[in-house]
C-alpha cells in the first residue's frame, strides 16, 4: 500500500465524501457564557453532540445555532469544530467550541407621540435572561392627558 499518511482516514477525491466520514463529538466547550445556564445551552446542542458523521454534525450545529439565536439572549453564537485535543481520544473524535456573547439583561425605551389631539408619553422595558433560563419579562406604561395604560408580560 502506498499510503503516505498511515493511520489517517482514506483520501477522497470528492469533497462531498468527506462529509460522510464518521466522527464522534468528544466534548463541547462553551466560551463567553456568564449568565445563561449551561444546561440550557447543552439542551440546544444535544442533537449535535450525538452526530455520527461530519455532514450530520454540520447540519445539527446549524440548527442549534438557529435555536440559540431564536432565544434572543445572545448578540452572537458561533460554532467551530476541531480535532479533539485530548490525548486519549479516538482518531475520529472532535471538539465543538461554541463562542457566545450574551446580550445585556435590561433594555429601556421611551417616547412621546400625539394621537387624537392628545399628547402621550410612554416607556417600555425588557428584562431578559436575568436568571439564566432565557426568561423574558416586559412592561410598558403610557400616560396622556385623558388616557393611561400599563402592561406587564412574562
Amino acid at each position: 500500500d502506498d499510503d503516505p499518511f498511515p493511520g489517517m482516514p482514506p483520501r477522497h477525491d470528492n469533497p462531498i465524501d468527506l462529509l460522510r466520514v464518521p466522527c464522534i463529538v468528544q466534548r463541547i466547550v462553551v466560551r463567553g457564557n456568564t449568565r445563561t445556564k449551561r444546561a440550557l445551552i447543552d439542551a440546544e446542542l444535544a442533537s449535535a453532540a450525538s452526530a455520527t458523521t461530519h455532514e450530520q454534525l454540520a447540519l445539527e450545529l446549524a440548527l442549534a445555532k438557529d435555536r440559540l439565536d431564536q432565544l434572543d439572549i445572545f448578540k452572537s453564537a458561533e460554532c467551530s469544530v476541531d480535532i479533539c485535543s485530548s490525548p486519549d481520544a479516538a482518531d475520529n473524535a472532535l471538539d465543538v467550541v461554541l463562542n457566545v456573547t450574551e446580550k445585556g439583561t435590561h433594555t429601556i425605551s421611551t417616547g412621546t407621540y400625539m394621537q387624537g389631539g392628545e399628547g402621550n408619553a410612554e416607556v417600555s422595558w425588557t428584562v431578559r435572561n436575568l436568571l439564566g433560563n432565557a426568561e423574558r419579562m416586559q412592561g410598558n406604561a403610557s400616560l396622556g392627558h385623558n388616557t393611561r395604560s400599563f402592561g406587564f408580560r412574562i
